[in-house]
């Protein structure tokens, strides 16, 4: 809950499986490098009562995450190898 009149952000983490279908204006799509998940940042203005917003997701049916060479896993087999052997316990990362 915010006060009317003030500005803020909803962030979503979202399954890398799917994509934001027609962004609104404002929403920042950021996709996470080292093993490609998505936050999204949806801008809200607060009036008085709710403040409506609405995302559409689609399934994105992708094979490579990356350009081969570019970092060390090209698609999803590679980067469960990858964490598989490079993951740290006491990270905060958290890998299905």
């Amino acid at each position: 809950m915010r006060p009317a009149g003030e500005k803020g952000n909803i962030l979503l983490l979202m399954p890398r499986s799917f994509k934001v279908k027609r962004p609104s204006p404002g929403t920042h799509i950021v996709k996470e490098l080292l093993d490609y998940r998505v936050l999204v940042s949806v801008p809200l203005s607060f009036g008085e009562g709710a403040a409506d917003f609405r995302l559409e997701f689609e399934h994105w049916d992708f094979h490579n995450l990356s350009l081969r060479g570019h970092i060390p896993y090209s698609n999803m087999k590679e980067l469960r190898e990858y964490m598989e052997k490079n993951y740290v316990r006491e990270s905060t990362r958290v890998f299905e």
